[in-house]
């Protein structure tokens, strides 16, 4: 600020240059998780003087959170190549202008496994009152279930039930004895594997 001495003549001016500072981001809203296969997909609402988002990770809830993205734009954001059955914890915290975080919104979640593909080379052997069922191992299977029906080929006209009934569920092997039979039946099976 410039000053009059007694003689007339001004002095030294001192100048200075100050910025505020953007009030802080509030939390995402309504934070949603999808489930996907091997994957996750986070949705959150925009958070009141956001400029983007901080999005952080953890398998466990006590251990540290792990960055995951920073400054992420969108409101939302798919973690990819995840383990199945691995309960994911995240933390999306909105970021200001100035990049100072502020508020938070916390969600967890697991992803799918993949489907379990089609048993392969499904082969039936006979045997005395019994029919053994033998099939290739399914990717991504950890267990099968095995349906059967019957048709009488004995009478004059062929009867077969309308539906395949449940005969064994969460069999773990590629081989299945089904004992018991009764000769002049038919029976068709089906084979599904479960992931």
């Amino acid at each position: 600020m410039a000053t009059d001495k007694p003689d007339g003549k001004k002095g030294g001016i001192a100048i200075v240059i100050g910025t505020p500072l953007y009030p802080a981001a509030g939390a995402p809203e309504s934070i949603t998780i999808t489930q996907g296969v091997q994957e996750l997909t986070l949705n959150w609402g925009t958070s009141t003087n956001a400029s983007g988002y901080n999005i952080y990770y953890r398998t466990s809830p006590k251990s540290a959170w792990q960055l995951l993205k920073s400054n992420q734009l969108a409101t939302t954001y798919t973690h990819t190549n995840l383990t199945p059955g691995t309960r994911y914890y995240y933390n999306v915290t909105a970021v200001n202008p100035d990049g100072k975080e502020g508020g938070n919104a916390y969600i967890d979640g697991r992803p799918k496994y993949p489907d379990a593909q089609t048993p392969t080379n499904i082969s039936i052997t006979q045997g005395v009152q019994e029919l053994t069922l033998n099939w290739g191992a399914s990717t991504d299977a950890v267990s099968y279930n095995i349906y059967y029906r019957e048709e009488d080929v004995t009478s004059e006209l062929p009867k077969q039930s309308a539906t395949f009934k449940l005969l064994k569920a969460g069999h773990t092997s590629t081989t299945y004895t089904h004992t018991a039979l009764k000769p002049g039946i038919r029976y068709y099976y089906k084979v599904t594997a479960v992931n």
